[in-house]
């Protein structure tokens, strides 16, 4: 697996061109209460063994091509799916919107 690269705080970044099928780059943020809500709503009662559904309290997205952000921490992780994921870095929107993504799908603007 290739090293992902370095970002500096204030560079200007934007995901990577993917494959017309390949897996689109994410971004990963706290899920909000009512995005927690609308997860149980989708997700009641229990799994098949019996226990009750517990949602991460995060929530990932797609990042749409072309969309430029700027770079608030250059390397942090991201806690995603029950699992601390590294080599991701801080990202804010245009919005003001923070999130991180994985640097490996992130490039910077020239």
């Amino acid at each position: 697996m290739a090293t992902p690269p370095g970002f500096y705080k204030g560079q200007v970044v934007t995901p990577r061109k993917t494959r017309e099928f390949g897996p689109r780059p994410y971004g990963v943020r706290t899920a909000s209460p009512s995005e927690k809500d609308a997860w149980y709503a989708d997700h009641p009662g229990h799994d098949d063994a019996g226990e009750s559904y517990v949602h991460d309290g995060t929530t990932g997205f797609v990042m749409p091509e072309g969309t430029r952000y700027t770079v608030v921490r250059g390397r942090c992780s991201a806690y995603h799916g029950w699992i601390m994921r590294y080599g991701y870095c801080e990202v804010e929107a245009e919005d003001g919107s923070r999130f991180k993504a994985d640097r490996r799908d992130l490039v910077v603007v020239a």
